[in-house]
């Protein structure tokens, strides 16, 4: 039995392991790839620490609000970035039974670093 036979072997008989296994190796390889390749990952290097925002470059902001506004059951129609920081959403409330439409400009220049 060749090794690959063994591997298809092992693959079939721990189906979870070896989907956990594949997600390591993809992440590993992105990792890899983008230190050969001279970018970075923009979060790694950011301080989730930094309160004035003059250094933060919002990349956690929509994930951090679509997050608040799931809470709220809050479905997000439209997001979009109208300053460095500032947002302006759309959304229908959920809240009380029935579709409330409802925006908001929500300004994060001075929120902790969602990076």
């Amino acid at each position: 039995m060749s090794i690959i036979e063994k591997g298809n072997e092992w693959a079939r008989k721990n189906p979870i392991k070896f989907i956990i296994i594949g997600i390591f190796l993809f992440g590993l390889s992105i990792r890899i790839g983008s230190t050969f390749s001279g970018t970075s990952n923009p979060n790694s290097s950011k301080s989730n620490n930094n309160i004035s925002g003059t250094d933060c470059n919002g990349y956690g902001d929509e994930r951090f609000i679509r997050s608040k506004m799931d809470e709220m059951d809050r479905d997000v129609l439209e997001f979009s970035e109208i300053d460095k920081r500032k947002y302006y959403v759309r959304y229908i409330s959920w809240s009380n039974g029935t579709a409330v439409n409802g925006d908001q400009i929500l300004d994060y220049s001075n929120n902790p670093c969602n990076d």
